[in-house]
């Protein structure tokens, strides 16, 4: 009894798991199901948008900076050995000092609505403006001295592109540690409600920034990222991505404010939105970062710029293109530097990258706008709709609010659960409809397959019980036979040292005080089973058992039997 209870238990505990892991997976198969094709909109999650929704979302975060540096400058004059390929400081001549009145410009873009705005370094810095300065009282040395050499000849100088690199410089280098500069700049950037054209005017009435952080080692280290700070509050700020996602053959959007994109001055604040796909991945020049590399369109102008994925999150930032001298002989590339520089900057700034107003509620409000859902689309639209009004992010979000609201007026706007569920239902693909019903016949077999198995369980669990209460009776009354034997004097036999046991067991003879025992247990009418169990207990062989069991057996069959009776 106690081994067939053992036996069912084990069968028990096996189909339980079994079942219960089969319950488990069947949810597990319903949730994804429903999840799969019929969730809402999840504020926190971004969803790919088409470009023209991109553009909507991501422009009123783009900003143009100026700087304008006032200041002079002090070169000294410079000659040019050919022969040599060295410049040299002409000894004994004084300095040229030049007044400097400069304009830089270039892009940017907001990441915290308290007037945070993400560039490049160089746009910001002073150390481009020297360059500029240095650059051209070079450039005039060597025109001194190679104006009678033809292209070929001044091409013959620099054999390769790398020792043209080396020689610009270790010739800038000699010239900057011999030149001063005195320069006043001021950051600004441009007010995008403002309706004047021109840029000069522009920048004496934009917003003055703040440089909050700036790499003055950029031209070395190519970490060209700078924060700066204008006053305001509720700007729209743009979502920073994961630069580790992207890959080569991704698709990405670039937005800034190119030279080259200038058609007649008169829109001096209109961004340029252009796209492309990332062509490569390299290394920077100390291989400490990679750098983007896309054949999207930009000119000087789009440094700072957002390089941005199809949910509109920033993963880089534009910095430079392929060099002026390698442009006449094939492809123009943009190259960004990947926007974890970006947030390595924002971190020890202090400053969170908080997209929790305009670009979340707009992303959101997307979202329940394509799914038809009006009425939600238009609560999140309009919260987003009350970004600063300075960058006009309103003109992008009206028509959306004005859609709204002659979906909503037509009652077309899917409001309740059931008109929600009714259009998600159309919008499924016949394929869609067979993978689903095949998806629901398999979650309603397994079902019966539970309910089967939850029948056989509870079946299982009531043998079980039974048998249990079965066993305890039968131990009460066993117990209770073993001590009527005692009280007659005959108890339990324990093996002895028996000189010929071996023979006697050949014999198939029975222990005599074992033979007694099962007479006289059998008499009180105790079962084999229990016999048997006592006398192993005590130490028995087996074969004493069975031969005592045995000539019990016979010896009750012989009396009765009429033939055997005197």
């Amino acid at each position: 009894m106690a081994t067939k209870i053992q036996t069912i238990a084990g069968y028990w505990k096996r189909d339980k798991i079994f079942y219960l892991s089969l319950l488990a997976i069947a949810a597990a198969v319903t949730a994804w199901l429903f999840l799969k094709h019929g969730s809402a909109p999840q504020a926190a999650v971004a969803e790919p948008l088409t470009q023209e929704e991109l553009v909507k979302l991501v422009k009123p975060s783009v900003v143009r900076i100026i700087q304008h540096a006032t200041g002079q400058a002090a070169i000294p004059q410079l000659d040019f050995d050919a022969k040599n390929l060295a410049v040299n400081i002409l000894p004994g001549k004084p300095l040229n000092i030049i007044n400097v009145d400069e304009y830089v410009a270039g892009s940017g873009f907001i990441v915290n609505p308290d007037g945070y705005i993400l560039t490049n370094s160089h746009v910001i810095s002073q150390e481009t403006i020297k360059e500029l300065y240095l650059e051209d009282a070079l450039r005039s040395a060597i025109e001194a001295k190679t104006n009678s050499l033809s292209t070929e000849e001044i091409r013959n100088l620099f054999p390769s592109q790398e020792a043209l690199a080396n020689f610009a410089a270790q010739s800038l280098d000699l010239v900057q540690k011999n030149s001063s500069f005195t320069l006043k700049s001021v950051i600004t950037v441009l007010n995008p409600s403002a309706s004047v054209d021109d840029l000069i005017t522009l920048s004496k009435t934009g917003f003055i920034a703040n440089i909050i952080s700036i790499n003055e080692n950029f031209f070395k280290d190519e970490k060209d990222v700078g924060l700066i700070k204008i006053a305001g509050r509720n700007l729209p700020a743009v979502q920073l991505g994961d630069a580790g996602r992207v890959n080569v053959g991704n698709k990405i959007y670039v937005f800034g404010f190119p030279a080259t994109a200038e058609l007649n001055g008169r829109s001096p604040l209109e961004s340029t939105f252009t796209q492309g796909i990332v062509s490569a991945i390299k290394n920077s020049q100390n291989r400490e970062f990679k750098v983007f590399q896309t054949d999207a369109k930009i000119s000087q102008g789009s440094s700072g710029g957002p390089l941005f994925n199809n949910k509109g999150e920033v993963v880089g930032i534009v910095t430079f293109q392929t060099s002026a001298s390698l442009q006449g002989i094939g492809d123009n590339f943009a190259f960004a530097v990947p926007v974890n520089l970006a947030q390595e900057v924002l971190q020890k700034a202090r400053v969170s990258n908080d997209t929790n107003g305009y670009w979340q509620h707009f992303q959101t409000g997307l979202q329940y706008f394509n799914k038809g859902q009006c009425r939600q689309a238009k609560t999140e639209l309009t919260l987003a709709a009350l970004a600063n009004r300075d960058f006009a992010a309103g003109q992008y979000i009206n028509p959306y609010l004005e859609q709204c609201d002659q979906i909503i007026f037509n009652g077309s706007s899917i409001g309740s659960n059931y008109r929600f569920a009714l259009s998600w239902l159309q919008t499924i693909s016949g394929f869609a409809w067979f993978v689903i019903i095949g998806r629901i016949i398999l979650i309603f077999a397994g079902i019966l397959v539970l309910a089967k198995g939850i029948k056989r369980l509870r079946k299982d669990e009531r043998e079980i019980v039974e048998m249990e209460a079965e066993l305890r009776e039968e131990e009460r009354e066993k117990s209770k036979l073993l001590g009527q034997l005692e009280k007659k004097g005959i108890p339990l036999p324990l093996p002895d040292q028996e000189l010929h046991a071996d023979h006697r067991l050949a014999l198939n003879i029975p222990h005599p005080h074992v033979a007694q025992f099962v007479q006289e247990a059998k008499t009180i009418g105790m079962k084999d089973r229990h016999i048997s169990e006592e006398l192993a207990k005590a130490g028995w062989k087996e074969q004493d058992i069975t031969n005592a069991l045995k000539q019990d057996t016979g010896a009750a069959s012989q009396a009765e039997d009429p033939a055997y009776v005197l």
